[in-house]
């Protein structure tokens, strides 16, 4: 599903996605009801996946192919 967004990878790091998760989590512009970004207005459980998503206000950036971005 997300490997055309991804540059053909298939999913982004399980550590890279549990910081993007635990960035979204503390955010006051995370909507808990419908798990969306009041910034940017995106369903966070995809963006938080893709390769090259950035948070709005910059808590966490895209991951690069074979290194991780730890933005936050």
């Amino acid at each position: 599903k997300y490997a055309i967004a991804n540059n053909g990878k298939l999913k982004i790091s399980d550590d890279t996605l549990a910081l993007r998760k635990a960035a979204c989590n503390d955010c006051p512009h995370h909507i808990k009801e419908s798990n969306r970004c009041a910034k940017c207005g995106c369903y966070l459980k995809a963006k938080q996946q893709l390769l090259a998503a950035k948070c709005p206000i910059d808590k966490w950036g895209s991951e690069e192919p074979d290194k991780e971005n730890k933005n936050g």
